[in-house]
């Protein structure tokens, strides 16, 4: 059983809809107002970058990013299993998305417990909260700095 991580696609999404953590359709609901496939179909029809870390092909954990450096993810239930493996590409990928911006950040609706540990294993700092339209909802706001060594040697 090996871990590894390619380019996302819908097709991805709609084969774990039934497996998505329901604390990640929560903050995805709560931070657009609008139901999950949705949202995630508006996100991915951006064109902005995708990925997706997969077992054995099955999809785990999606992420992806905008021009602004903002960064969403969300995972699926079984993801929480494979949470080291999936970390040891999520570090990587990160640092890759940081040799063009150098300063990444993500809200993460406050009562997604599970969501914040990822966001801190992956380097991220909390600095404070927001509160959201379209429900008013509070968000953590985390941000990851690319390290100056990072940076010198890309």
């Amino acid at each position: 059983m090996k871990v590894t991580v390619e380019d996302a696609t819908m097709e991805h999404v709609f084969s774990v809809l039934d497996d998505i953590r329901l604390e990640d359709y929560a903050e995805w609901w709560a931070g657009t107002g609008e139901p999950f496939e949705e949202a995630v179909t508006r996100t991915f029809e951006l064109g902005d970058p995708k990925r997706v870390a997969l077992l054995d092909g099955i999809p785990l954990c999606f992420w992806g990013w905008h021009p602004d450096g903002t960064v969403w993810l969300f995972a699926t239930d079984q993801a929480v299993n494979f949470a080291l493996p999936i970390q040891r590409h999520l570090r990587p990928e990160l640092a890759r998305i940081q040799a063009e911006l150098p300063v990444i950040k993500a809200t993460a609706d406050a009562r997604n417990t599970v969501h914040h540990v990822w966001l801190r294993w992956c380097g991220f700092e909390e600095h404070g909260e927001v509160h959201l339209a379209p429900f008013g909802l509070p968000f953590k706001v985390f941000t990851r700095k690319a390290s100056p060594c990072a940076s010198a040697q890309s």
